[in-house]
């Protein structure tokens, strides 16, 4: 999330870019964090990242996550790629 806060601190996006709450917070790796985990209550009925389960739920919130924020930015801001073993080895 780190990644994706200082992106949109580069890019002059807020979190009202994202939430459209009528308020303008600054994206900080806390915020993000708070939309991913209400996303995954809303889709899963799970408060935390540790119940999701590996395989499959994962991807749906971050695919999910994902297209909420190309669409509320206008495609200026995406979630960085989900690290995979081929990313970790090259590392």
């Amino acid at each position: 999330m780190k990644e994706l806060s200082d992106e949109c601190l580069d890019k002059g996006i807020t979190l009202n870019d994202i939430v459209k709450d009528g308020y303008e917070v600054e994206a900080t790796p806390e915020n993000l964090k708070m939309l991913w985990k209400k996303l995954q209550n809303s889709l899963f009925g799970t408060k935390s990242t540790t119940e999701l389960k590996k395989t499959g739920q994962i991807e749906v919130v971050y695919r999910n996550f994902n297209k909420i924020l190309i669409e509320r930015t206008s495609g200026e801001l995406s979630l960085p790629p989900w690290p995979s073993l081929d990313l970790l080895i090259e590392r």
